[in-house]
């Protein structure tokens, strides 16, 4: 997936010389957390969103002085005055922005968000923005993935060789583990022992994600380091239709 495919076209814009009570207003009407700010030509030059907003004096969050100031360039002390007490959007905006092409994969947006944290991404053509990212856009596309088509019918034997192959092939998986398991109607019984319950855990996951699995039951057993077997509650979970 690209960018293109989970942005919000419809992206609520914010200009520099705009009064910050205005973007404020406009962030509460459309339920947002952050706006691009744009030129008049429209090309990104900031964005101003909620951790903007934290330091700020009318509510007495701002960074009250103290000896460590001293220790400040003047600089950088105006800097946090003016963003504390600052009344228009230039002023509190964030202007170390970084956009998207409409044909970024997903995937590097994401890692772009989590290198440097960011709640929301703008997607740029030409330096002018024409879509906005934000975590809730990539919920809601996991969300039409995970509703999907309903699983296809598919015979036991051929689902128990997929399987049988996708854990070969699982890099996280012992190379002395072995993982008996049953297909019967689409209903998959595991079993086997395993010194991490994470193992157990992406064993049932790769399972739940094989086409035609109905349901998975696991029968697996933790095994400590010390080799003391605990075995562990039968699960079982439906797979989403």
């Amino acid at each position: 997936m690209m960018a293109r495919d989970v942005m919000t076209h419809d992206v609520a814009m914010a200009r520099p010389g705009d009064m910050l009570i205005d973007a404020v207003r406009l962030m509460l009407a459309r339920d947002i957390g952050g706006v691009p700010v744009v030129d008049a030509t429209g090309a990104l030059v900031g964005m101003l969103g909620e951790d903007d907003l934290l330091r700020r004096h009318e509510i007495d969050t701002d960074r009250h002085p103290s000896w460590l100031h001293t220790f400040l360039h003047p600089r950088e002390r105006a800097e946090e005055f003016a963003h504390s007490y600052g009344r228009r959007v230039r002023e509190v905006m964030c202007q170390d922005v970084q956009g998207v092409a409409e044909t970024t994969p997903l995937g590097d947006v994401v890692a772009l968000m989590q290198a440097r944290h960011l709640a929301r991404v703008p997607v740029l053509h030409l330096g002018h923005v024409v879509g906005i990212i934000a975590r809730a856009d990539l919920v809601k596309a996991l969300a039409r993935v995970l509703h999907g088509p309903s699983p296809v019918a598919r015979e036991d034997g051929a689902i128990g060789a997929q399987l049988h192959a996708e854990l070969a092939r699982a890099s996280w998986m012992p190379g002395s583990t072995v993982v008996t398991l049953t297909v019967t109607d689409g209903r998959v019984q595991l079993y086997g022992s395993f010194p991490d319950a994470h193992i157990r855990q992406a064993i049932r996951v790769v399972a739940e994600n094989v086409p035609g699995v109905r349901s998975v039951t696991d029968h697996l057993d933790y095994v400590d380091p010390a080799s003391v077997a605990y075995p562990n509650a039968d699960c079982t979970s439906e797979v989403a239709s």
